[in-house]
């Protein structure tokens, strides 16, 4: 099986040859590959691009994304896979053979439908560390990982629409964390973001639904029917789950803490106007 294994990076051409090498070192499979993909005015990490190509890894430059999601869905384009893993530029996968043991799930699921979680993060969170989703769940999500969200969140739309379908699989691969880099890149506005996630689980149970009654997913009658009846509870266990991020301290306590590089530019209008219209569209349907 091809694994695409997605990291997008900006601003740390520092750490990239090492995480390449490292991850590299720990796979198995001959076509695994890497895909970087940067940003056509981050100067520093382009210069390291001739030295980072090979048979085994893949740079793609373009102009930045609006959204995270839109620019790792850049990064699936670059090579058709069966798997795409989400992987990010200050983290190593850790685990020998990881590539191998990624793909062991696959033979759960006849029909190619599913999603791989694994590693812990640095941090205390719901999700996993990383995410792995098959061409399959890509092709019927319309992406790899979602274009909504400047930062964060993009993981967790994932891992929701996943256990929708009940079609999240936990494998032991593990990561480190070379650099003990615990930041996001542009984050502000936390409670807007939040809230608007939250929103769009409609929509998330919408292309969850559209999955499960599908005729190329082959679970029983039975079992699909039990999924769509699950969802509303399994939602409201969302809904709590994601409160912390909608408490005005907290909020406050990561914008202060955690948050860099987050101008209020045109390029974040952008994608806050977009998430406004979204969000209207969604009440009036």
């Amino acid at each position: 099986m091809r694994i695409n294994a997605c990291i997008a990076s900006r601003e740390h051409p520092q750490w990239v040859k090492e995480i390449i090498a490292q991850t590299l070192a720990m796979a198995k499979l001959p076509d695994t590959k890497i895909v970087i993909a940067l940003d056509d005015d981050d100067f520093s990490a382009i210069s390291l691009a001739d030295e980072i190509v090979s048979d085994k890894v893949i740079v793609s430059i373009a102009a930045r994304e609006d959204s995270l999601g839109a620019k790792y869905n850049r990064a699936a384009a670059a090579y058709d896979a069966d798997l795409y893993v989400l992987l990010a530029d200050d983290v190593v996968i850790a685990t020998p053979d990881w590539d191998i043991k990624l793909i062991e799930p696959a033979g759960l699921f006849p029909d190619g439908i599913f999603c791989v979680n694994f590693g812990y993060p640095v941090y205390a969170s719901g999700t996993p560390a990383a995410f792995a989703a098959s061409k399959k769940l890509v092709e019927m999500m319309g992406f790899f990982l979602n274009p909504y969200h400047p930062y964060w969140w993009h993981d967790a739309y994932l891992n929701e629409i996943a256990q929708f379908i009940g079609r999240r699989v936990e494998v032991n691969v593990q990561m480190s964390y070379p650099f003990n880099f615990e930041k996001t890149r542009g984050m502000r506005d936390v409670l807007h973001w939040a809230t608007f996630f939250d929103v769009m689980r409609k929509r998330r149970m919408e292309t969850a639904r559209q999955i499960i009654d599908s005729p190329e997913n082959l679970d029983s009658p039975e079992r699909k029917t039990w999924l769509k009846q699950n969802m509303f509870s399994l939602a409201q266990q969302m809904l709590q789950s994601s409160a912390l991020n909608r408490e005005p301290a907290h909020v406050r306590h990561l914008e202060n803490g955690q948050g860099y590089d987050a101008p209020n530019d045109e390029r974040y209008q952008r994608i806050y106007q977009a998430s406004q219209k979204l969000m209207a569209e969604l009440a009036c349907g």
